[in-house]
């Protein structure tokens, strides 16, 4: 089982205009897709779509965050689950995604936890900058790049060195694999499955 989480929307108070806005979470889409496509059980979680009107302030950095509270998205994960991947795709979720990382992996210390990032990056970052804040709050591994392939590589147990695309650590030591090629051919993915984010593309 894999469960994969569409963070919180996060709003930079006086940036109403310019944060918090929620973008449709095409990546996980297609990751949705892929897993279907090789008959690999998933789950998605929508820490946004299924509350979007709970709110609370991010004391730390004063922003307001929607949906899901952190309790909430850990117990709708199922017991099954090895890996939880999170997507980090805007900037000013970085904090917010960073606690929900440290709270699940406190709670769920044997699972594996993967960050995707948005290769999107007119407002989003790249997560490889933020490897060792991921790595500190309990992130496992961080893909970089295109990661419908390369999370596939990981759910198939691929040794990690083998896996292009990735950053991991080892000890103390940081690894990052070389980068995985763009693809060029779209019919090369499967088109993305929404079945499991209908919460938030219908309400």
């Amino acid at each position: 089982m894999i469960t994969l989480i569409n963070p919180n929307i996060v709003t930079q108070k006086g940036d109403y205009f310019g944060s918090g806005i929620p973008y449709w979470p095409i990546t996980l889409a297609y990751i949705a897709g892929m897993l279907k496509e090789h008959k690999i059980k998933h789950e998605v979680i929508d820490a946004f779509g299924e509350k979007p009107k709970q709110t609370w302030t991010n004391i730390d950095d004063d922003t307001i965050v929607q949906g899901l509270y952190l309790y909430e998205i850990n117990d709708k994960i199922n017991k099954d689950s090895e890996y939880i991947i999170i997507y980090s795709g805007l900037t000013v979720s970085h904090n917010s995604t960073s606690y929900m990382v440290n709270h699940i992996k406190s709670q769920n210390p044997k699972k594996k936890i993967i960050i995707i990032g948005n290769i999107h990056l007119v407002v989003a970052y790249p997560v490889e900058k933020a490897k060792k804040d991921f790595f500190h709050s309990g992130a496992d591994i961080i893909v970089y790049g295109e990661p419908e392939h390369t999370i596939i590589d990981l759910i198939k147990g691929i040794p990690l060195s083998q896996v292009k695309g990735i950053i991991y650590q080892m000890g103390n030591k940081i690894h990052v694999t070389p980068a995985r090629q763009s693809e060029k051919n779209p019919d090369k993915f499967p088109f993305p499955d929404w079945s499991k984010l209908q919460e938030y593309v219908f309400q």
